[in-house]
């Protein structure tokens, strides 16, 4: 009952032109309500992630500033750590900041790379 859409793909699903926050958050709802969806975590690459779900919840999660950063499977690493940080704690928006985090060790290594809990744990203590 999640979905992960990039940008491309929301504006694909939603048929909504996006060009701000909040016409995120519309698309969002238009596919939660066209869909029944729980949430939709829109992945807008080096400007975060936005949570949007029913009952009007919406957050904006800013991504961590990362230099010459490696994007290869930084979206598949999104959907990997939000999916078990949330089939473990049953929270969206703390399962969408580990996600962020995962992604942003991601992305600071070359070519497709993997990441640990503890990596991840780390890098949100000293970030945070």
């Amino acid at each position: 009952n999640i979905i992960t859409p990039n940008l491309n793909e929301l504006t694909k699903l939603s048929e909504v032109n996006i060009n701000n926050k909040d016409s995120i958050v519309s698309a969002c709802n238009k596919l939660i309500k066209e869909k029944n969806f729980d949430y939709v975590i829109a992945k807008k690459g080096d400007k975060g992630i936005t949570i949007v779900g029913k009952q009007d919840f919406v957050k904006h999660i800013e991504a961590y500033k990362v230099d010459s950063p490696d994007v290869t499977g930084a979206g598949d690493t999104v959907i990997a750590a939000l999916s078990i940080a949330y089939a473990k704690t049953n929270d969206i928006e703390f399962s969408a900041k580990f996600a962020n985090a995962a992604a942003a060790i991601v992305v600071n290594k070359p070519e497709t790379a993997s990441v640990t809990i503890d990596e991840i744990n780390n890098y949100i203590n000293v970030n945070e």
